[in-house]
């Protein structure tokens, strides 16, 4: 796996991530 595809996984992750926070704050 390249580290390139591997940061952006990591992005993806952490967008996800706060994606999820913000839709369960908000109802």
């Amino acid at each position: 796996m390249s580290v390139e595809l591997k940061s952006k996984a990591r992005k993806l992750n952490v967008v996800v991530a706060v994606d999820l926070r913000l839709r369960r704050r908000d109802p």
